[in-house]
């Protein structure tokens, strides 16, 4: 998809659109802060927002404080509203939230979350209720208004809406206890259809989690939640199925690989005997009780490329995309031997500058491997949410939190810079009023920092810890951005 240029509007053409938010703002300031209306109303149809407001009210959907709204929406007379084309994106909480063990806030029934991207989806949006605290929108001071750049192409050729699909202890798939042939594509059929209801048109599927495989591979076991022992032939090609029933409905595959995660800390799970970790053990160390490969060696390199030229040459996938896995966050000197030894042959970076030029090597290896074999195959990452705080660089975010620059050493801007990914999905997954990582600061600073770069730009959103009306506004505000490429919501079971 190409970057749009920005139109230039005229007078008369603001003039009008400022006469609404006259009317609107003084409206609303009739209604308590961070309300919409306390009125009850019939519930419009099912093909528009379903907003409970009078009937022929002319109040908006806005988030506000103090009075202050950053975007607003009239309604028609019927209760409902059109809105544009639209996209997402997600918050970095603890690991442990990240893998689904905190749940929505909400026990209400939820309604399919359609984030519309073309003129045939419609955006469905809860209306915002009264909060106990407004959703607040603070540090827009802080933040640059967006520079016009010079148009750059994009790798992009329509606007993403994806999810991510976990596979790590049958997180999101398999979920059956029955594992059997006809169960397993059941399962990825009615994944499938799931995706399509809800607007998805892009499936991030984990092939690879934990050095294994959820499809036919020759260099790495079969996995383990697929047949219960790591190594054992597995009842279906998850992947060619998921491919085939997928591009049947016009949904993309996007592969989604953990290139060093062999074990986390706490899992004895032994490795099969033709686990390239039992292979070689010397391409591994351990971290706090974790095991990973060793991101120094030229031959882990090879065999991440390797396993990568194989789902691409046997695989209609249309992307491959790392997480946020790098270098382990508790890592302090386990890999000190290597570093002595690149020292020792002249090698100058610092520790730290040494493991991000390691962790940049494969990311450049994995780039050129996909583009020689499958030139349209997209290759995307999805980093921290936070590459650096101000506080530690003078280009870093006004935020405080966990920088995937300085914990597991994955310099994304880097990769952006040099072009050697087509996209990049950072993990948003705050709200709009976190104060250590205020959402709409945290994708203010993604757009400049990709803006001179052919790097697309398709934020993840936390579907898993958000509230459905803040995930749809956050799915809202993005639309309105004219350097964003799409969303992924992590991830499929928060649907």
């Amino acid at each position: 998809m190409k970057k749009r240029p920005h139109a230039k509007l005229s007078l008369f053409a603001v003039l009008p659109l400022l006469l609404c938010v006259v009317f609107l703002k003084l409206t609303l300031e009739r209604l308590p802060a961070g309300q919409v209306s306390t009125e009850t109303a019939t519930a419009p149809p099912r093909e528009c927002l379903a907003a409970v407001l009078p009937e022929e009210s002319t109040h908006a959907l806005s988030l506000t404080t103090d009075g202050f709204s950053f975007f607003s929406t009239a309604l028609t007379t019927n209760g409902c509203f059109s809105l544009p084309t639209a996209l997402t994106t997600a918050p970095t909480p603890s690991r442990s939230e990240a893998l689904g063990e905190r749940a929505l806030p909400s026990t209400e029934a939820k309604p399919p979350l359609i984030t519309a991207l073309s003129d045939t989806l419609p955006l469905t949006v809860d209306i915002i209720p009264t909060y106990d605290k407004p959703l607040l929108v603070t540090g827009l001071a802080d933040t640059p208004p967006l520079a016009l750049p010079e148009e750059t192409p994009s790798a992009v050729t329509e606007p993403i809406r994806a999810v991510f699909v976990a596979t790590a202890y049958g997180l999101d798939f398999p979920k059956s206890a029955d594992k059997s042939a006809k169960a397993l594509t059941d399962e990825l059929a009615s994944l499938v259809r799931t995706a399509k209801d809800n607007g998805i048109n892009t499936l991030v599927f984990q092939v690879r989690p934990a050095s294994d495989a959820f499809y036919a591979s020759s260099l790495f076991p079969t996995s383990r939640e697929l047949t219960g022992s790591e190594g054992d032939p597995a009842p279906i090609d998850v992947l060619q199925t998921l491919i085939t029933i997928a591009h049947g409905e016009n949904i993309r595959v996007h592969a989604w690989i953990n290139p060093y995660r062999i074990r986390e800390a706490g899992d004895a799970t032994p490795l099969s005997p033709k686990h390239p970790a039992a292979v070689h053990p010397s391409y591994t160390f351990t971290v706090k009780g974790g095991i990973y490969y060793q991101p120094a060696l030229a031959e882990v390199r090879k065999l991440i490329t390797d396993g990568i030229a194989e789902i691409v040459t046997h695989y209609a996938v249309d992307g491959i995309l790392f997480d946020d896995y790098f270098y382990p966050e508790a890592i302090t000197y386990e890999d000190r031997f290597l570093y002595q030894a690149y020292t020792e042959k002249g090698g100058e970076l610092s520790l730290a500058d040494w493991r991000r030029d390691n962790v940049n090597q494969l990311i450049r290896e994995t780039y050129a491997t996909i583009k020689r074999l499958s030139p349209d195959c997209l290759f995307g990452v999805s980093p921290r949410g936070i590459w650096r705080n101000r506080s530690e660089d003078a280009g870093g975010s006004l935020t405080s939190g966990g920088g995937s620059y300085d914990t597991v050493y994955a310099d994304s801007l880097a990769w952006a810079q040099e072009g050697c990914v087509d996209y990049l999905a950072p993990q948003l997954y705050w709200s709009f009023n976190e104060s250590a990582a205020e959402f709409i600061t945290l994708a203010t600073w993604w757009q400049n920092a990709l803006q001179t770069t052919d790097t697309d730009l398709v934020p993840a959103l936390a579907s898993y810890r958000l509230s459905r009306q803040e995930l749809s506004a956050e799915i809202f505000y993005l639309s309105q951005q004219p350097h964003i490429q799409g969303y992924a919501l992590f991830r499929f079971s928060y649907l």
